[in-house]
C-alpha cells in the first residue's frame, strides 16, 4: 500500500488515529489468547504513551492500574451474581 504518485504517507492526528485503531485491532484479536488482565494493561500503556505521556507516567497509569481493575470487576460481578 502507498499513496499514489502525488500522494503523502498519513501524518499528524490521521496517523496517531490510525495506529490507534490498529492497537484495537490487535487487542481484540489477542483478548483470549492473552487473557484480559495482560492485554488491556498492555495496550493501554502503548495507548498512553501514543498521546503524550513519558513512559514512566505510561506504565503507572497502564500497567499498575490493572489489578485494581480486576478487583472492581469481580467485585461488580459478584455482586451482580448474588443479588436477587
Amino acid at each position: 500500500m502507498r499513496p499514489g504518485p502525488s500522494g503523502e504517507w498519513p501524518s499528524g492526528a490521521l496517523l496517531l488515529a490510525l495506529v490507534v485503531m490498529g492497537l484495537l485491532v490487535v487487542y481484540a484479536a489477542l483478548f483470549i489468547q492473552a487473557g484480559y488482565l495482560l492485554i488491556t494493561a498492555l495496550v493501554s500503556v502503548a495507548i498512553a504513551w501514543l498521546f503524550g505521556a513519558s513512559p514512566l507516567k505510561a506504565l503507572v497509569g497502564g500497567g499498575a492500574a490493572r489489578p485494581w481493575q480486576l478487583c472492581a470487576v469481580h467485585l461488580c460481578v459478584g455482586h451482580l451474581a448474588t443479588h436477587r
